[in-house]
């Protein structure tokens, strides 16, 4: 779609010259050439979505390094020519040119996130009024930020919320139909910007991701992490962009029709790139991109286009090969999918609802005959095994309650015992985790268990005193932040309050195991309201318990 295909930098002042006489006004009205919203027709009518933007620019003079969104601004009419071409080929739904658009890429220019997107938002709507095209659409494009998220670079999940924000708001003002959020490579940013757009707008949310060919993202998630995270937060279409090829991309959007239970996105580029005298050339032609992408139309997408190289001749013939398709409606699985930012597991619905979920230290279990190991539900096949007749076997060492030297770290904000001791679990064979910050009952921390460490084989801390009062609204975060740094094996959220999970939730990344056992009976509406919002699944209490 609009990604660019070519890194860009920004320089400052390139276009503040021109900005006064040339940026756009938002419309008044974005509902003139859409008279019915994508909603309503995502997954009934096959979609045709445009191709790449950044490299039809170079064609038009862009100069190569020179990010594209900047020409929103300094050379409109080349960018708004770039959409009516597209228009004209038969996309159905064009992407806005603010793939790389927010306040970090901006920072050496004196123009605001919120020019450029009305800019490019505007130009779009622009393209599609003058064609005079009807039932066509407009998305908002939204690329990564350009800085990775912690553990994998320096950027904070909730500052990456507020980027996202930003943008999404600038371009639900401007007109935009729907949000594209597309080429993430870190399901932690992928949260974080379906978060923004899901919270700060209330359109339509389409979300792709760019998997290597070993079907994985930059932070080694696979298909069914990323379909489990998407369906969880409740995306209105999910799929796949760019990638290392097209054939080899292919294989990955037949996975994810088998795992999903949501219309799919399939917009590949034309191959990758071979430099030809300072030119990027894309190796698949028009022939092979038609070929491999008209059987997968309506069969496995309902939202096809082109990513990376691909131009408005690809998607002309692209439109054509597909006239008449209509997609097949996408069939609930009935899966229940916990995860990491890197490992699932399929859970069987039964199982949850009779408690069939047995805590107990599965390092007992491992060190013994390997119980936990054949007990609990596996990832042998994609997206997970389900466990119907098996128990899934929860560590249960990361438990204030129960664990008064997590406790008193706790309290004194070390929050690298909990991460400690869940990287033990993991290597005991532990497939999921449980962590719960609140203690028990009583003002002091819990008795310490006979097979704890004495006092002096605690970590040193800068206070010495043994502390005892912390929040659990700001441990239970922390700590699970700390967790998934180290572990990916998924985890299972036990917490007394909602403002607990609340936090808990938003931070965790993947969708996890609930308990609500410990929260009080008048809290657990508003707690699983938070559990539907994020997309979790919540272990019931078994016969019995």
């Amino acid at each position: 779609m609009s990604n660019t295909g070519t890194t860009s930098t920004i320089t400052s002042g390139t276009v503040s010259s021109a900005r006064a006489s040339v940026l756009p006004s938002a419309p008044a009205s974005s509902t003139s050439s859409s008279p019915t919203s994508l909603k309503d027709i995502l997954g009934k009518q096959l979609i045709i979505a445009d191709g790449a933007m950044g490299t039809q620019l170079q064609a038009r003079g862009l100069p190569p390094g020179l990010a594209p969104m900047l020409w929103n601004v300094s050379h409109p009419d080349t960018v708004r020519a770039v959409h009516t071409a597209y228009l004209e080929a038969g996309a159905t739904l064009i992407t806005a040119n603010t793939f790389s658009v927010n306040a970090l890429t901006l920072k050496t220019t004196d123009l605001s996130v919120a020019e450029v997107i009305t800019a490019g938002v505007t130009l779009a709507r622009e393209a599609l009024e003058q064609h005079g095209t009807q039932g066509c659409f407009v998305a908002l494009d939204v690329g990564p930020l350009g800085e990775l998220l912690k553990p994998l670079g320096q950027s904070a999940f909730d500052d990456a919320v507020a980027l996202f924000t930003e943008q999404v708001e600038a371009g639900s003002a401007a007109g935009a139909d729907c949000i594209l959020i597309e080429t993430m490579i870190d399901t932690y940013e992928l949260k974080a910007a379906v978060l923004a757009a899901r919270e700060a707008s209330s359109l339509p949310v389409l979300a792709t991701v760019a998997v290597n060919k070993q079907g994985r993202l930059l932070n080694g998630a696979d298909i069914a992490c990323v379909c489990a995270l998407l369906e969880g937060l409740g995306v209105d279409a999910l799929g796949l962009n760019c990638g290392d090829g097209l054939q080899e991309t292919v294989p990955f959007i037949e996975e994810l029709r088998a795992l999903s239970s949501t219309p799919l996105v399939f917009s590949p580029n034309a191959g990758l790139p071979v430099m030809e005298n300072g030119t990027a050339v894309y190796s698949t032609s028009i022939e092979e991109y038609v070929t491999t992408l008209r059987p997968l139309a309506g069969e496995y997408a309902a939202v096809v286009g082109g990513c990376c190289g691909t131009t408005p001749a690809h998607i002309k013939a692209l439109a054509a090969a597909c006239e008449g398709v209509v997609p097949k409606p996408a069939t609930p699985k009935n899966r229940r999918v916990i995860s990491s930012y890197a490992a699932s597991l399929a859970l069987d619905e039964e199982a949850l609802r009779k408690g069939r979920v047995i805590e107990e230290a599965c390092g007992e279990k491992a060190a013994g005959e390997g119980t936990a190991g054949e007990e609990a539900a596996g990832n042998e096949a994609p997206g997970g095994t389900p466990a119907s007749e098996a128990a899934l076997i929860v560590d249960t060492r990361i438990d204030a309650a129960t664990n008064a030297e997590l406790a008193e770290a706790l309290a004194c904000g070390d929050y690298e015992y909990a991460a400690d001791e869940a990287l033990d679990a993991q290597g005991e064979g532990a497939r999921i985790i449980g962590v719960c910050a609140a203690r028990a009952g009583a003002e002091e921390p819990p008795e310490r268990a006979d097979s704890t460490p004495a006092d002096d084989e605690l970590p040193e801390r800068a206070d010495s005193a043994v502390q005892t009062s912390y929040e659990e609204a700001q441990a239970l975060p922390a700590m699970i932040e700390a967790i998934q740094a180290l572990v990916n094996v998924p985890l299972l959220i036990t917490a007394t309050t909602p403002a607990a999970f609340e936090r808990a939730l938003r931070v965790y990344n993947g969708c996890p195991l609930v308990d609500l056992s410990r929260c009080a009976p008048e809290d657990r509406d508003a707690a699983r309201t938070l559990v539907a919002r994020y997309g979790a699944a919540i272990k019931e209490a078994g016969e019995g318990q």
